[in-house]
């Protein structure tokens, strides 16, 4: 039993605070993907859910009370669930949930107290342990679309399950895929972008034009003899125009040739 070392039947009262999502609080969250179903965890806090730009693009992981992915333990019946191969930012390491098909969940069980005692330095902001389907018989298929402003995904699943003489087998597949989104594919974040306008209300997406883009001219001094930087700055005369592949990623801003980066950062991953 979650957060216990007693093995006691899953209807008897435990001392420990247990929040439990069954089947229908699956469903019910039409969730595609484990990390679907931290939304409904008022406990978790302090989760990648959706992780745009790094190596940890496509993983999620638990982090109750706020104490660090390092500090939930995530148990799959009962056992420890393999650690990801990938740290995060500090170092440290966690499960990656997003692993497990979601057709293969039976429930989840969050012990949202802290259980170091019963399971060691790793469990210090709680337990997640999911619980799979047994016994599973037949034969199952589920597809999902989801159709955004920008982008889309869709998601394929399917459930074998049979009892012989010996023994049970069952195989949970899961498929999921969505499109990438970069910042200038959204009409609300190219507004605010330059485009030419002169206008900047972020600088995220721009360089800040203290040197390249920009030139003096040089002219010649009639009492030295001499050529010296003329006082006006000015913009590359090129800027503005296509690159090689027909794309406008430069604009004048003040007496500066400036480079958007909208697009080299995407705000929605492509994952599959």
């Amino acid at each position: 039993m979650t957060g216990s070392n007693i093995r006691r039947k899953r209807d008897f009262d435990t001392p420990s605070p247990i929040q439990t999502l069954g089947l229908e609080d699956i469903n019910a969250a039409g969730a595609s993907h484990v990390q679907d179903l931290f939304r409904t965890l008022t406990v978790n806090a302090g989760s990648e859910l959706a992780t745009s730009q790094n190596a940890r693009m496509g993983q999620s992981q638990f982090s109750l009370r706020g104490l660090g992915v390092s500090g939930t333990l995530t148990l799959i019946n009962g056992r420890r669930g393999g650690v990801s191969p990938i740290a995060t930012g500090d170092g440290s390491f966690f499960t990656d949930a997003n692993q497990y098909p979601v057709n293969m969940i039976e429930r989840v069980e969050v012990l949202t107290d802290g259980a170091s005692a019963t399971y060691g330095s790793e469990a210090v902001g709680g337990v997640v342990n999911i619980i799979t389907r047994n016994n599973f018989e037949g034969f199952e298929i589920g597809a999902e679309t989801r159709q955004y402003s920008q982008h889309s995904g869709y998601m394929l699943n399917g459930a074998l399950g049979s009892s012989f003489d010996r023994g049970h087998f069952a195989v949970f597949v899961n498929y999921y895929e969505q499109d990438g989104v970069f910042r200038g594919d959204f009409p609300w974040l190219r507004a605010r972008d330059n485009d030419g306008e002169g206008q900047l209300d972020t600088g995220s997406n721009w360089d800040s034009g203290t040197g390249a883009g920009r030139y003096q001219l040089a002219v010649l001094d009639m009492m030295t003899d001499a050529w010296e930087r003329d006082g006006d700055t000015s913009p590359d005369a090129h800027c503005g125009e296509p690159n090689s592949i027909g794309v406008i990623n430069t604009f004048v801003g003040g007496t500066n040739c400036r480079y958007s980066f909208i697009n080299q950062r995407r705000l929605v991953p492509e994952e599959s």
